[in-house]
């Protein structure tokens, strides 16, 4: 499996699990953190229903782009609308 089939797949898997919540979910989601430019690794573990570790890969393998504000590291607004888990 090449790392692009690997991104894909874990994208999907993401993707699918907010899927089965409802897409009602997705779009309330999306008006509830409106506001929010970034949001920690735990917000994202929880907002995606996604292991902790399977996060971790991702940020290692670059997956998932974030930044580091003061001494807090947090993954953009746009990397959410990016990977399909927030509406724009």
């Amino acid at each position: 499996m090449t790392q692009a089939d690997h991104h894909a797949e874990l994208i999907n898997g993401v993707r699918h699990q907010l899927s089965m919540s409802g897409t009602t979910q997705q779009s309330d989601a999306s008006r509830l953190f409106a506001d929010r430019l970034g949001f920690r690794i735990a917000e994202f573990i929880k907002l995606t229903g996604t292991s902790r570790p399977t996060v971790q890969r991702m940020l290692a393998r670059g997956d998932v782009r974030t930044v580091k504000v003061g001494s807090v590291r947090l993954i953009p607004r746009t990397e959410l609308i990016r990977l399909g888990l927030l509406a724009a």
